[in-house]
């Protein structure tokens, strides 16, 4: 699980987009996270930026620096915003074999 604030209002980069509605609650969305990244924070493009880029169903916090996230062994961190999306993707993927390091995010 992963913070998506902002909701409803459109969110890129850390400015609200005017007009510019989403589904969900004021700090959940439905359905899954897409961990599709996106590409500066003002565009919807898909991209290498994980977190705090915007809140179109990726992880977003009002956090400076990053987002707080919690993990299926009921630990909570902070995960920067400077993550890579692929060491993102090995951290929200379900048995695939995956290895990441402590250091890494």
């Amino acid at each position: 699980m992963a913070e998506c604030a902002g909701r409803p209002q459109l969110w890129q980069g850390r400015q609200a987009v005017p007009n510019e509605w989403l589904t969900g609650g004021p700090w959940a969305s439905r359905g899954l996270l897409w961990t599709r990244g996106a590409t500066d924070g003002t565009t919807f493009s898909v991209g290498p930026c994980a977190i705090n880029c915007t809140n179109n169903r990726e992880v977003y916090s009002f956090h400076p620096g990053g987002a707080n996230v919690v993990f299926a062994d009921g630990r909570v961190q902070f995960l920067h915003s400077d993550l890579s999306i692929r060491v993102f993707a090995r951290l929200v993927t379900r048995a695939g074999g995956e290895v990441v390091s402590d250091g890494d995010y």
